[in-house]
């Protein structure tokens, strides 16, 4: 790290104004990264800091892994579900598991009302806290080590291995980078400065307490702080910088695509050529001034520059083996495209009896962990492979008003 001053003078000072504990934004992916943050409750914020050392983790095949384990997840009744049977409110607002797990679980005593068992009848009232648990399996990222790139009084910076979330969300609970550091470095009690993309590496900011958390959201709001990607995309990116300000609107939130569009925000993002590469792909340095959902992807795919492996706006081989051209890309396409891939992922599921013999797999079965009463444990899915879990963006670079912290270029933007 360089800085002209230390940065826990520059971000660390005493706050004291009122505002959120922690600012959350964005980086290339998801919500804009330049907006205010909501502050979470204080019962999800205490849960996010809680981390169970019993979860046994591993690495193999190049991945890491959490082993399956049980969970509760609470909450308390919302006002549309009054009135109605639990079995009901679960089989309609939880699509995960189907109307017969749910009642099997009420019936063994693993869904509860406040404490108690109850029926698949049970009406629910107001106020009613519903406890669910469920056997958790969280998917595998990459196997690289989250290394600490600078840390003070106030902050922890890190630079961030592809396919890591950064924080608990979805289906992902332990393998997350605040989880990690705390689990392997100690670093308890990390808030998120702001974020990046689960597919994005690179520099990853923490405050060490509410109020560094609050000074760096306050230089993004007045767009005080700068950042840096670089990417590699496919054709011969042009010498001489390039401007582009088109706006971007998100026409789906579920499958995360964007596309250029008239009535889409506004937003601009430089971009630099670093070096050619002899595969017929390009080096660029990216510098966007504005923090729209995946801005640095769609300004590139608008450019006809897509990013060399970006799975949404990068179009995937045709049948003779030829890639798509950038100006084939098209929303429906891409969101074709992200649906075939889901309904391919999830046809590579079996159950765990038809590849119980097939060692890239794991039969669940066949573990301590194996719990008989979860849908996950009773199928079988092939090994996601690392080079498939990553895309060809790095946040290189994160300065504000007096200091910079910088990480180490990744290996696909060499030859």
């Amino acid at each position: 790290m360089s800085a002209a001053t230390d940065l826990s003078d520059s971000i660390g000072a005493e706050v004291t104004e009122a505002g959120p504990a922690a600012a959350t934004a964005q980086g290339d992916g998801g919500k804009a990264d330049d907006g205010p943050v909501k502050r979470p409750n204080k019962r999800r914020r205490a849960d996010a800091e809680t981390i169970n050392y019993t979860v046994v983790t591993r690495v193999y095949r190049g991945l890491r892994w959490v082993e399956p384990y049980h969970h509760a997840f609470e909450t308390h009744t919302k006002g549309r579900w009054v009135g109605r049977e639990i079995l009901d409110v679960f089989a309609v607002e939880f699509r995960s598991e189907t109307r017969e797990a749910y009642g099997a679980a009420i019936e063994q005593g693993r869904l509860t009302v406040n404490g108690k068992r109850v029926t698949p009848s049970t009406i629910l009232q107001h106020n009613d806290l519903i406890s669910n648990t469920a056997h958790r399996h969280e998917p595998p990222v990459i196997a690289t080590a989250v290394e600490i790139v600078y840390e003070d009084a106030n902050v922890v910076a890190v630079d961030k291995p592809s396919s890591i979330p950064v924080h608990a969300c979805g289906r992902y609970r332990y393998n997350t980078v605040q989880s990690i550091l705390e689990r392997e470095s100690g670093k308890r009690g990390l808030l998120p400065c702001h974020r990046l993309d689960r597919l994005t590496s690179g520099v990853l900011i923490f405050a060490k307490n509410a109020d560094t958390a609050r000074r760096v959201q306050v230089q993004i709001k007045e767009h005080q702080l700068q950042k840096v990607y670089v990417c590699r995309v496919r054709g011969s990116f042009p010498e001489e910088p390039t401007v582009c300000t088109a706006p971007i609107k998100v026409f789906s939130h579920n499958l995360g695509v964007c596309s250029v569009a008239p009535d889409g925000k506004q937003c601009e993002t430089v971009f630099k050529l670093q070096r050619r590469f002899s595969d017929g792909t390009s080096l660029v340095r990216c510098e966007p001034k504005t923090g729209r959902m995946h801005q640095i992807r769609v300004h590139l795919q608008h450019l006809g520059f897509p990013i060399a492996n970006d799975p949404v706006y990068n179009l995937i081989k045709k049948e003779d083996g030829t890639m798509g051209k950038p100006e084939e890309w098209t929303v429906d396409r891409a969101i074709a495209q992200a649906t075939t891939t889901l309904a391919a992922r999830d046809a590579a599921v079996i159950p765990v009896a038809a590849a119980a013999n097939d060692t890239e797999g794991t039969d669940w079965r066949q573990t301590e962990y194996y719990d008989p009463q979860c849908s996950e444990c009773q199928l079988w899915r092939p090994l996601p492979k690392p080079h498939n879990m990553l895309i060809y963006l790095h946040a290189i670079e994160y300065s504000g008003p007096d200091w910079t912290i910088q990480t180490t270029l990744p290996t696909w933007a060499e030859e």
